[in-house]
C-alpha cells in the first residue's frame, strides 16, 4: 500500500507513527492524573494539626499529578499571606496542566495537516495518470489505473491519519479540561486549609506568649 500510494505515503507513515506513539504516551500520563482533593485535604489537615510539616510534605509529594505539586507549592508558603499562597498554587497549577497538555499540539497539527498531505498525494497521482496518457498517446482504464490508485490511496491514508489524530487530541483535551476544573476547586480547598493552619499556629503562638 505504501509503494502504491506514492511518495506522499512516507510523510503520512511518519505521521501515523507519531500519532500512535504520542497517543500511547499521553494516555499513560493523562490516564494516571487524578484530582482527589477530599482525601488529600483530610490527610493534610491531620498532619498539620499535629504540627508535623514533614509528614504534610510527604502527603503532598505522594499525591498524583496535577494536585501534588500544587499542594506542595501552597504548603511551602504557609504563613506568608493569602495572596502569596494563592499565587504560588496558581503557578504550580499552570505548570502541572502544561505538563499534561505537552505534545497535544503535535496531535492537533497532524490532524490538521494530514489531509493536505493526502491531497498532495492525490494531485501527484492525477499528474501521473495524465503523464501516462501522454506517454502512451491514449486513454483507458489500464493507462490511468496506476495514477488514480495512487491518488485514492494517498487521500484515504491522509484522512485516516487525520481522524485518529483529531480523536486522540479531543479526548485528551477534554480530559485535561475536566482535570483543570477539579484542580481549581481543589486549589480553593487547599487555600482554605493552609490559611486555617496559619491562623491556628498564629493563635497558638499568641496564647503561649500571653501565658509567658
Amino acid at each position: 500500500m505504501i509503494e502504491r500510494g506514492g511518495i506522499a505515503m512516507y510523510p503520512l507513515l511518519f505521521c501515523s507513527v507519531l500519532v500512535l506513539g504520542l497517543t500511547l504516551e499521553r494516555a499513560g500520563v493523562i490516564g494516571r492524573a487524578r484530582v482527589n482533593a477530599a482525601d488529600l485535604v483530610a490527610r493534610l489537615r491531620e498532619a498539620l494539626e499535629r504540627g508535623d510539616r514533614e509528614e504534610a510534605r510527604r502527603v503532598c509529594a505522594g499525591a498524583t499529578l496535577p494536585l501534588g505539586p500544587v499542594a506542595l507549592a501552597g504548603l511551602a508558603r504557609i504563613g506568608r499571606g493569602r495572596e502569596e499562597i494563592d499565587e504560588a498554587m496558581a503557578r504550580a497549577s499552570a505548570l502541572a496542566l502544561e505538563d499534561l497538555e505537552s505534545n497535544l499540539p503535535v496531535l492537533g497539527t497532524i490532524g490538521g495537516t494530514a489531509p493536505f498531505i493526502g491531497l498532495f498525494g492525490t494531485v501527484l497521482g492525477i499528474m501521473r495518470a495524465f503523464h501516462d496518457i501522454q506517454a502512451r498517446g491514449q486513454a483507458g482504464t489500464a493507462v490511468v489505473a496506476g495514477g488514480v490508485s495512487e491518488a485514492l490511496i494517498a487521500t484515504a491514508t491522509g484522512l485516516l491519519v487525520a481522524v485518529l489524530a483529531v480523536i486522540s487530541y479531543n479526548v485528551f483535551l477534554n480530559r485535561v479540561g475536566r482535570l483543570e476544573v477539579r484542580l481549581e476547586a481543589a486549589r480553593s480547598e487547599l487555600l482554605h486549609l493552609f490559611m486555617e493552619d496559619w491562623k491556628w499556629r498564629r493563635d497558638r503562638s499568641a496564647v503561649h506568649a500571653e501565658s509567658a
